[in-house]
């Protein structure tokens, strides 16, 4: 999903024309309905279990992720940018907290040093493969003759929101199946 922020940055500045000032500024929304979204799954996490809101925060991720991919080279950042990074961030926020719960919740105290420095690193590894997928389906798709570059760039830009919106769902989808296969394996048999 960081591959999908970073796309962001790219859209604003180089396709809509936004200073890096500018549309740092404008990413406190992203930022703060990421930390919403992080306060929000540990009461969740509680009353609903890490699994359903892990499907609850992949599916925020995955609508987030089919906002950004309708991004258009005349957008603007109300409209294109806006609604998605409050969905996109909330989702964020809420599966990395589940996700961490998940991870830890089963490993023996005196492993649990352990358990969280892999799972960070898998989260670090993760983030700089998203970012690799994005960067590389983006300049794959670049249209780099087009008559204004930022419609060129936008058609990268936009495959890049549709390779992390592919993710998104299969992160969604594998959520969904755990959840089911874990209801499947507790419910008492006929």
């Amino acid at each position: 999903m960081a591959g999908g922020a970073l796309m962001m940055s790219v859209y604003a500045q180089q396709v809509l024309g936004y200073s890096a000032v500018l549309f740092g500024l404008s990413t406190a929304v992203y930022a703060a309905m990421s930390v919403v979204g992080s306060n929000l799954a540990g009461p969740l996490t509680t009353r609903f279990g890490y699994r359903k809101v892990a499907v609850f925060g992949a599916t925020l991720l995955t609508g987030g992720a089919y906002l950004l991919s309708r991004v258009a080279p005349d957008g603007d950042y109300w409209t294109d940018l806006l609604p998605a990074m409050v969905v996109f961030g909330a989702g964020i926020g809420i599966t990395v907290v589940a996700s961490a719960i998940a991870a830890l919740s089963s490993v023996p105290a005196d492993e649990s040093g352990l358990a969280s420095g892999v799972n960070n690193s898998v989260f670090q590894i993760g983030a700089a493969f998203g970012i690799a997928l994005c960067t590389t389906v983006s300049v794959a798709n670049a249209d780099v003759m087009a008559a204004d570059p930022a419609v060129g760039l936008n058609e990268g830009v936009r495959a890049a929101f549709l390779a992390t919106f592919v993710f998104a769902a299969v992160c969604l989808a594998v959520a969904v199946v755990l959840t089911v296969a874990r209801k499947r394996s507790s419910s008492p048999s006929a």
